[in-house]
């Protein structure tokens, strides 16, 4: 016998197959920091190890900034989610219309993270329509980055 015929058997027993996933979401252009001209205000959450900060960018909504316990947000359930949504649900009421929110994460946030605060988006499930479902707040989240890094109002 040979020594292909015995180890090609071991091989495929051996190998192991990964099964990716993939979260569909437009990716927004790398842009500078602040306002760009003609744009209206983008709802905007900023999320890194700290917690995240909530910028409805309408008149009359200061930022909302949802500190993790203990300062540092150690693995993807430590942010508050729900006060995320509770804040959004908020300003939902103030932009019905609106579909989209700009997550801009830190690079130190984990995918688990940013997984948990796209769905943290998308619908309220404490409050409910008419049949029974969750209520829709902002469900096309889309993840940016900016140049430099840095984040600033």
């Amino acid at each position: 016998m040979s020594l292909m015929a015995l180890l090609v058997p071991f091989l495929l027993m051996a190998a192991r197959f990964l099964q990716v996933s993939a979260i569909e979401t437009p990716l927004k252009e790398v842009v500078p920091p602040g306002p760009r001209e003609g744009a209206p205000p983008e709802v905007t959450i900023v999320a890194d190890p700290s917690g995240m900060e909530l910028r409805p960018g309408l008149d009359g909504f200061e930022p909302v900034v949802l500190p993790c316990g203990g300062g540092r947000c150690d693995g993807a359930t430590a942010y508050d989610l729900e006060g995320l949504t509770r804040a959004l649900a908020r300003v939902k009421d103030a932009r019905p219309a609106d579909r989209r929110v700009v997550i801009l994460p830190s690079d130190d946030v984990s995918y688990a993270a940013i997984v948990r605060i796209m769905d943290a988006c998308r619908e309220d499930p404490a409050t409910r329509d008419a049949s029974g479902r969750p209520r829709v707040l902002f469900p096309d989240p889309v993840l940016a980055g900016v140049a430099g890094g840095e984040v600033t109002p």
